[in-house]
């Protein structure tokens, strides 16, 4: 071969020589382009499983000392972090087989560079039993050149993760985002945070925000939770790309067309740029607090209307005592007085004095919630036209003639099972509440009608999911401050003048007791255009219907049946046995329960007249027990100013015929022994 060709033969060998290393270098680039596009991925699924549950990490010296040991590797092997901590990590979790080959891997790794290869591995768990776990390390040197070697497991049995070593990292981190309990949103900000454009979410998002992956990636933030501005997220989001510092956002409420909630969002930085939100969905939780709080609060007006209940109805009973004589011995003496004597009217005045006290301590009584009372069925509609055609309520229209007075009325109302005089009284308050609201001049509506009442009217007034019947009275007044609206069924909670209609303090703590008496609730709404009280009462699911007779005027005069009267109070035996005289019985008194059944040992009494709370001594139930041990027949009357519903219940229950209330007119007490006798 001559020179000239041997020079040709060379140039073309370097000519492709230069192509080939033009081709590798090519390939090279692609090569290295991809590896950054994994590593990128790699990283910011990484930075994700930070803030994930289920990654243990361990991290380790050069001597195999344990440094850190995360909660994650708590659970995964058994060991505590202090327990872990210090202690050799291959004699920890690697069984004795592994130990010598994953030392000799770390030494390879700091003295000649060769990482320790990513792989499945069987460790060991405290128990003893086998674990399962895909492992990788990451090295890393301080500045004063100490490494530390992180070995990061994830559990096999719990995860199916990819295999191949070169797709490990993206479908490794992609399983954990996927399988992650909370709510995992990536956010990418544009013009500068003032939106986001969301680049992924995970399955739990999916299932909180009742939305899919594929209808929401590369989709503006605010146009697939338009809500998110007004729940302080984006503001939180625009911070944390700002600053870089993660940021809580605790128990915020989300809502739009399709998703709403109570959540809580954890949002931090990825060294892309991107920001993330891992969120849970608390609504369940918050409204089990918010449940719990409203029964707290309920318990707490409970005890407090208990308490001063109990206060009222020892000072009712008292009082009742005292009025019976106000009220019984003007009658006594207004039925012996002739027609023209000067001393009817001055009489008649102070009997009327004393039954418009009663008024007030019947009230008094009724906060006390310590009265026995008839409940019967009846219509709504009807217990409101008797009180529109009342005397009273005619009153009130002739004295506030500048008061518009409104009606509206439902049809085929459901019967209720309730007190009339109660419920009455309610409405005769709610009306005086009202004309005070409305100052003269004004609307005051009464209104009927039927509902159910929604899930939170349920949780907050103790109300069942059933139809109530509804006595609704309104009115275009000033309306209640929001300080007074939690205090206004307090008794004696009042801003109105004392001595004036309704001036008592009572008139709204009647109305509350009222309702719970009837198993109802009574909800107000107040506002700059007026308030509203609706009273919800229970309809009855079966109604027995009973056709009444026409009642007869009765014959109140006895035949000189012997009547035993029992009670502690001397003014209160001297007044029953001068009414009892006058309608021809023989009475007997006795002060104490323990008189009374001595005297019932060598003595009959036809019927007996029985205080409940007498001191000292036994009470009245107490009293009738021990008598109808001896005289099992024993007819009785139960007459008290105020007692405990159970003993009023028990002595009834024991064979008392029927509850009087005190005071007592001398028609209502000779009725009462006429009925009792015949009975």
């Amino acid at each position: 071969m001559s020179h000239d060709e041997l020079g040709q033969l060379g140039i073309s060998f370097n000519s492709m020589a230069e192509r080939l290393q033009d081709l590798i270098e090519n390939l090279e680039t692609k090569v290295q382009q991809r590896t950054e596009e994994l590593a990128f991925s790699e990283e910011r699924f990484r930075q994700l499983v930070r803030e994930l549950p289920n990654i243990a990490v361990q991290g380790y010296d050069t001597e195999y000392n344990i440094l850190y040991w995360n909660r994650a590797s708590e659970i995964l092997f058994g060991y505590s972090s202090e327990e872990a901590t210090g202690r050799k990590l291959d004699e920890l979790i690697f069984p004795p087989e592994m130990r010598e080959n994953f030392r000799k891997s770390v030494a390879d790794w700091c003295e000649n560079d060769i990482q320790i290869p990513a792989s499945e591995l069987m460790l060991r768990h405290q128990d003893g039993n086998d674990v399962p776990v895909y492992s990788t390390h990451v090295m890393q040197v301080d500045s004063h050149g100490r490494t530390t070697i992180y070995c990061i497991n994830v559990d096999l049995a719990e995860l199916k993760l990819a295999q191949a070593r070169e797709q490990l990292s993206e479908a490794f981190y992609r399983k954990l985002f996927d399988h992650s309990s909370s709510g995992v949103i990536v956010y990418e900000p544009v013009n500068n945070g003032k939106n986001f454009i969301i680049r992924d979410i995970n399955r739990a998002a999916e299932e909180i925000d009742h939305i899919t992956r594929e209808a929401t990636i590369d989709r503006l933030a605010t146009d697939i939770f338009p809500g998110l501005e007004k729940m302080g997220l984006l503001d939180v989001l625009l911070t944390v790309m700002k600053t870089g510092e993660p940021m809580f956002l605790p128990c915020s409420y989300y809502s739009d067309d399709h998703s709403h909630g109570w959540r809580e969002n954890r949002v931090y930085k990825l060294p892309s740029g991107e920001v993330v939100a891992v969120y849970d969905d608390i609504t369940a939780r918050k409204q089990a607090e918010e449940h719990n709080e409203v029964m707290e609060l309920r318990l707490q007006r409970a005890q407090k209307m208990e308490a001063i209940g109990l206060m009222a109805g020892g000072i009712a009973h008292d009082l009742n005592n005292t009025l019976s004589a106000i009220i019984g011995y003007p009658e006594l003496l207004l039925m012996q007085l002739p027609e023209d004597s000067t001393m009817r009217q001055p009489i008649r005045t102070i009997k009327e004095a004393g039954e418009r006290a009663a008024a007030v301590v019947a009230d008094l009584l009724t906060v006390a919630r310590g009265v026995a009372n008839t409940q019967q069925s009846t219509d709504l509609n009807f217990l409101l036209h008797e009180y529109l055609n009342s005397q009273e309520y005619s009153e009130i229209q002739k004295q506030y003639p500048a008061i518009k007075f409104q009606h509206d009325l439902a049809a085929n109302l459901p019967s209720i099972l309730c007190s009339p005089v109660h419920i009455k009284k309610c409405i005769m308050n709610l009306t005086e509440n009202a004309i005070d609201a409305v100052r003269q001049s004004g609307i005051i509506r009464f209104s009927t009608l039927t509902s159910t009442p929604d899930q939170e009217m349920q949780t907050h007034f103790g109300l069942k999911p059933a139809i109530y019947s509804i006595l609704r009275i309104s009115d275009n007044g000033t309306g209640i401050p929001n300080s007074d609206i939690e205090h206004i069924f307090e008794p004696f909670y009042t801003k109105r003048v004392m001595g004036k209609t309704g001036g008592t303090g009572l008139g709204l703590s009647v109305v509350w007791n009222t309702m719970k008496e009837h198993n109802g609730a009574v909800i107000v709404k107040s506002g700059s255009d007026g308030t509203t009280f609706d009273l919800y009462f229970p309809k009855i699911e079966e109604e027995a219907r009973v056709t009444e007779k026409p009642a007869q005027a009765p014959d109140l005069r006895g035949n000189g049946e012997k009547i035993l009267v029992i009670d502690d109070e001397p003014q209160q035996r001297e007044l029953a046995k001068k009414i009892l005289e006058y309608y021809g019985y023989s009475v007997i008194c006795v002060e104490s329960g323990e008189n009374a059944i001595n005297y019932l040992k060598t003595h009959h009494a036809d019927l007996i007249i029985l205080d409940m709370i007498m001191a000292p001594g036994i009470n009245g139930r107490q009293t009738y027990e021990q008598i109808i041990k001896r005289h099992p027949s024993q007819k009785a009357i139960i007459a008290s100013g105020f007692s405990e519903s159970e003993d009023i219940n028990k002595t009834l229950e024991m064979g008392a015929g029927l509850f009087m209330k005190k005071p007592y007119t001398m028609k209502e007490l000779a009725l009462s022994v006429k009925d009792q006798l015949k009975a």
